[in-house]
């Protein structure tokens, strides 16, 4: 028998990736397409109010998924970045009260990601980049 709040999840359609979204109905709801596997896409739309809980279930259901990635023996969990976003452009600012750097980075889903750094942590972010790159040209190797 299966439990009505607990349906199979390994029956449903498996995401591989937001395609796109954005705002509707005049910032009132929130939309967005997942890609399926197989090539097709998803559309879904939500009020803004439940978005925020939406993101925090799939949070924990991503925490618990981490605990159990931990459980198993040494040797079998996967690389740490699985599926990383690919940077398409940047821009580099200053935060309103100056004192922060502000990273906004496009990335190939076309969701922006931004950054805010102190002076002291833009500084050892490039310091680590530098290092990265210095280093046998970075590949093959696991972040520092």
């Amino acid at each position: 028998m299966t439990d009505k709040k607990n349906p199979p999840f390994e029956d449903g359609p498996k995401i591989m990736g937001v395609l796109g979204g954005g705002s509707i109905s005049h910032g009132e709801q929130v939309s967005f397409t997942f890609g399926l596997e197989g090539g097709n896409a998803a559309s879904f739309h939500t009020d803004f109010g439940t978005l925020p809980q939406i993101l925090t279930a799939l949070q924990a259901f991503g925490r618990m998924t981490m605990n159990d990635r931990q459980k198993r023996p040494a040797g079998t969990n996967l690389d740490e970045i699985v599926s990383p976003y690919h940077v398409t452009k940047m821009k580099v600012g200053t935060s309103g009260d100056g004192e922060h750097l502000v990273l906004q980075v496009g990335t190939h889903l076309g969701v922006p990601i931004v950054l805010a750094m102190t002076r002291s942590q833009a500084q050892e972010m490039t310091t680590l980049l530098q290092k990265h790159l210095a280093s046998d040209s970075g590949q093959g190797r696991r972040p520092h």
